[in-house]
């Protein structure tokens, strides 16, 4: 019989790392060969493996980007990181109609104008995490509404 938690915790000794950034999405990440090597296992046992990540860590719930409707017709996008449930943006905004926002799968580069933008109000926001600056960016170039949301907020 198949044990997830085992076969988890050799991926990891193996120098794999496995986590759930949205329901039923594995993201795989570590050492390039133990990754080739073992990848066919992990899409062979993907329903056992979902189950046990979700138990570890339970972000099977948990999102990055959210539509906020609020009272006053304003809509806006929130993003999270790291990822949290859709009830921790509505109790942040109780009298909004909060949605998971659809993460799109390509990006457009930013042009320059829109870039520098972003990195003067980087700048000002006095944000210097790499992460936070990397989602913040890919955000802007995958979402239209965000990017026009940030010219509108400069």
């Amino acid at each position: 019989m198949f044990d997830a938690d085992t076969f988890c915790a050799e991926l990891a000794a193996s120098g794999v790392d496995l986590r759930l950034d949205e329901p039923g999405r594995i993201t795989v990440t570590g050492n390039r060969a133990a990754r080739a090597r073992w990848l066919p296992e992990i899409r062979a046992h993907k329903a056992a493996v979902l189950l046990a990540l979700a138990a570890r860590d339970q972000t099977l719930d948990r999102h990055r980007r959210f539509s906020v409707i609020q009272t006053d017709g304003a809509v806006l996008s929130v993003s999270r990181c790291p990822p949290c449930p859709l009830a921790e943006v509505q109790a942040d905004y109780p009298d909004a109609v909060c949605t998971v926002e659809r993460v799109p799968e390509t990006a457009v580069a930013l042009a320059p104008a829109d870039l520098a933008l972003a990195q003067a109000v980087l700048k000002a926001w006095g944000e210097d995490d790499p992460v936070m600056i990397e989602e913040w960016m890919d955000g802007l170039a995958r979402e239209p509404a965000r990017l026009q949301q940030m010219r509108d907020l400069a």
